[in-house]
C-alpha cells in the first residue's frame, strides 16, 4: 500500500513554527560592484534607468534589493523576470509575504493569537492595486514561487567586512548580526522575529539631538541596509552603521518627491544615487 503524500505545511504555520525564515550569504564580488537598492514597488522601468545612470554592468555587477518588489507601481509582474536574472537578488518584504499568504489562502489555527494576529493582518491587506487580476494567473503563480524562495536576511562579504541586508529592522533583542543569522540558521526565528524583520519600525528616521548613536551600533558588521520605512523628507537616513534607503520611489509619480537610492556596499555612507528619478520619463 502506497504511503499517503504529506502535504507541506502552509506558510503561515511554517512561520509560527520557526521554519520559514531563510538566510543567504554572498562571497565578495572581486570582479565588479555590489549595489543595494531600496524598495522597488513595481517601478522596474525607472530602476533600469537608475542602473543606466550608474553605468551598472550586468556582466560583473550585482544588484541587491531590500524587498517589496511588488505593488504600488505599474510593473509588479516584472518582478518574475528580474528574479530570474543572474545578477539580481532580494530579501523578503512584507508586500511579498502578503501575496504569498493571500495566494495560498490559509490561516493559522490553534496558535497564540498574539503570534498569529499580524499574519492575519498581513493576509488581509488590500495591496495589489488591481494588478493581480489583470495578469496571467500562471505567471502570478510562478512569481509566488519565486517570492517564497527569498531570504529574510542576506549577508554580503565586502572588502572591509560583512554587510547585512534586511527589509525592515534588526530586532532589539538581537545584539549582533550574527545572533540574528544564528537564530535563522538554527530554526529559532519565530513569528514575531519575522514580523520585526519585515514590518517593524523601532524609531523615527530623522535626526534627534538627544539620541545616542552608540545604542544602535551593530558591532559585527560594517553596515546594515534597511528598506520598508521611509525616512523623513524621502532622503536616505543613517544612524550608527544602519542605513535606511527606502526613499519612496513609488511616491514620486503622486507627490513629486522621493525616488530610488542606490549604494555601493564598499562606500555605505555615500549613495551613488539618492532619492533619484529621471528628469524625463
Amino acid at each position: 500500500m502506497n504511503s499517503p503524500i504529506e502535504k507541506p505545511a502552509a506558510v503561515s504555520e511554517q512561520i509560527l513554527l520557526g521554519g520559514f525564515a531563510k538566510h543567504r550569504t554572498f562571497e565578495i564580488n572581486n570582479s565588479g560592484r555590489d549595489i543595494v537598492v531600496g524598495d522597488i514597488h513595481g517601478h522596474f522601468r525607472m530602476l533600469s534607468k537608475a542602473l543606466e545612470a550608474i553605468s551598472f554592468n550586468t556582466e560583473i555587477d550585482r544588484l541587491f534589493a531590500l524587498g517589496d518588489l511588488v505593488d504600488r507601481g505599474p510593473e509588479s509582474i516584472a518582478a518574475l523576470d528580474w528574479l530570474k536574472k543572474p545578477w539580481f537578488y532580494s530579501v523578503l518584504g512584507n508586500h511579498c509575504l502578503s501575496h504569498i499568504l493571500q495566494h495560498e489562502n490559509s490561516r493559522p489555527i490553534g496558535y497564540d493569537p498574539i503570534q498569529a494576529s499580524w499574519l492575519k493582518q498581513l493576509q488581509e491587506i488590500e495591496n495589489d492595486d488591481g494588478w493581480v487580476s489583470n495578469c496571467d494567473p500562471m505567471k502570478y503563480s510562478q512569481l509566488i514561487g519565486e517570492l517564497k524562495k527569498l531570504p529574510v536576511a542576506i549577508t554580503l562579504q565586502s572588502k572591509r567586512g560583512p554587510i547585512g541586508l534586511v527589509h525592515a529592522e534588526l530586532s532589539f533583542h538581537y545584539d549582533s548580526w550574527s545572533s540574528l543569522v544564528s537564530a535563522i540558521d538554527g530554526g529559532d526565528f519565530k513569528a514575531l522575529d519575522i514580523w520585526r524583520a519585515i514590518w517593524a519600525q523601532h524609531f523615527e528616521l530623522r535626526p534627534i539631538e538627544t539620541r545616542s548613536e552608540a545604542k544602535y551600533w551593530v558591532p559585527d558588521v560594517i553596515a546594515i541596509f534597511h528598506g520598508h520605512n521611509i525616512p523623513w523628507y524621502q532622503k536616505p537616513f543613517s544612524i550608527a552603521n544602519r542605513h535606511y534607503i527606502d526613499t519612496g520611489a513609488f511616491l514620486r509619480p503622486y507627490r513629486g518627491e522621493g525616488g530610488f537610492t542606490l549604494v555601493d556596499i564598499e562606500c555605505p555612507d555615500t549613495p551613488l544615487l539618492a532619492s533619484w528619478w529621471p528628469d524625463h520619463e
